[in-house]
C-alpha cells in the first residue's frame, strides 16, 4: 500500500502506510520481534484510549536514517475483553509506517515482517477504509 495523505476537516495530515497483523503473542513480545527483524527501537509509550475509557498499548520508534516513524497498537485490551476497532476482531494489532518512503520500501519491510513466525499475517489497509485512516492519522 502506498503512502497516502489524509487531511479532513483540520486534521492532521501526514503520510503512512497501515498494516493489521495477526499474532498471538503479548504486545511487548511482538514489539521486542519487530525491533530485532527491522533493526528498530519501538518502546512502550502513551496508551490509546479507545471506548468507555479502556487503554490498548502504544508502542513508538523513530528510525532515524530513513527518516520513517513506526507506531505499534494493539487493537485488543486482553484485561478487558475489550476490542478498540470492533470491524478489524480479527486484527491483534496495527502497524503504522510514517514518513516519505516508496513502494519498494515497504514491501522490503513487509517481507521482512512476514519472515516474523510469530506474525500469521501482515495485511495492507485501504486508504478508503475512512474511520481507521482517520483514527490513524491522529496518532502521533
Amino acid at each position: 500500500m502506498l503512502n497516502k495523505n489524509i487531511s479532513v476537516g483540520g486534521l492532521k495530515s501526514e503520510s503512512y502506510a497501515l498494516w493489521a497483523l495477526s499474532s498471538t503473542v503479548p504486545d511487548y513480545r511482538l514489539a521486542w520481534l519487530i525491533n530485532n527483524h527491522l533493526q528498530i527501537s519501538l518502546q512502550r509509550d502513551n496508551l490509546v484510549q479507545g471506548k468507555e475509557g479502556l487503554t490498548f498499548a502504544m508502542f513508538t520508534a523513530d528510525d532515524t536514517p530513513s527518516v520513517l516513524k513506526y507506531t505499534l497498537i494493539s487493537n485488543k485490551n486482553t484485561q478487558e475483553g475489550s476490542i478498540l476497532f470492533a470491524d478489524y476482531h480479527t486484527v491483534d494489532f496495527f502497524l503504522k509506517i510514517s514518513g516519505t518512503t516508496t513502494q519498494e520500501e515497504l514491501d522490503k519491510i513487509r517481507k521482512k515482517l512476514k519472515t516474523i513466525p510469530e506474525v500469521s499475517a501482515c495485511i495492507p489497509i485501504s486508504s478508503e477504509k475512512k474511520v481507521i485512516y482517520l483514527f490513524f492519522a491522529n496518532i502521533l
